[in-house]
């Protein structure tokens, strides 16, 4: 409906077609909260190589991205008989195993 406070933009003044600017802004800016993701995959390397993809909270912090990336069946056969040397985590991007 067209109310006072609109301000209409005409498309087509055959079919008389507007949109009001309220809308229009909303097209523009969208809702940010369907554009963040809650969760993430990341890719699991052991010593360079991509062993598996884990899905993990978008927020998650180094020590809960080892726990999953270890309990991947994956990773385990990977590094299955090897000593863990180092984890490195690149936030919601990648995790690297170095075993040994």
């Amino acid at each position: 409906t067209y109310n006072t406070h609109d301000e209409p933009r005409w498309y087509d003044t055959d079919s008389l077609v507007f949109l009001s600017a309220l809308t229009e802004m909303e097209a523009l800016l969208g809702d940010d909260e369907k554009l963040v993701r809650d969760e993430v995959e990341i890719a699991v390397q052991v010593n360079g190589k991509v062993r598996s993809r884990i899905v993990v909270r978008a927020e998650a912090e180094q020590d809960e991205v080892r726990e999953a990336a270890l309990a991947d069946e994956k990773v385990a056969a990977a590094i299955e008989g090897k000593n863990v040397v180092k984890f490195v985590y690149i936030k919601g991007r990648l995790a690297n195993i170095v075993v040994k």
